[in-house]
């Protein structure tokens, strides 16, 4: 076997690991289109944001974290992200990185920009 068909035949296990040729097609065209979305986070991933409590004199901010529990799509052809525990929570992916962070680090630097 030549380097090239070694290198051939790689490709073709890990694009036989990705997928069916059919399903890996219709993603392809839907990308094309502007129809394929990638999320930056999937459920049961940990979401950080600043979080208002009272503690007994006066409302302070913390940082809280949360699960998404579930990602939805709407009519106005958006998807929502959504938390469950312990109230419902719903925001969209746009607002991750602004008021909704992926780690506790980007959560705690944005609240100090605001303080």
């Amino acid at each position: 076997m030549t380097d090239r068909e070694r290198e051939l035949t790689k490709m073709l296990v890990q694009y036989q690991e990705i997928g069916n040729y059919d399903r890996l097609r219709e993603l392809a065209e839907a990308d094309k289109d502007g129809r394929c979305v990638i999320l930056p986070c999937k459920i049961g991933d940990k979401i950080w944001l600043a979080t208002d409590v009272f503690n007994g004199s006066e409302t302070v901010q913390m940082i809280g974290s949360r699960y998404i529990d579930e990602i939805k799509h709407n009519k106005l052809n958006k998807n929502t992200m959504i938390s469950k525990d312990p109230f419902e929570l719903h925001f969209y992916p746009s607002e991750i990185g602004k008021t909704v962070f992926l780690t506790r680090q980007e959560a705690e630097y944005a609240l100090k920009e605001n303080v």
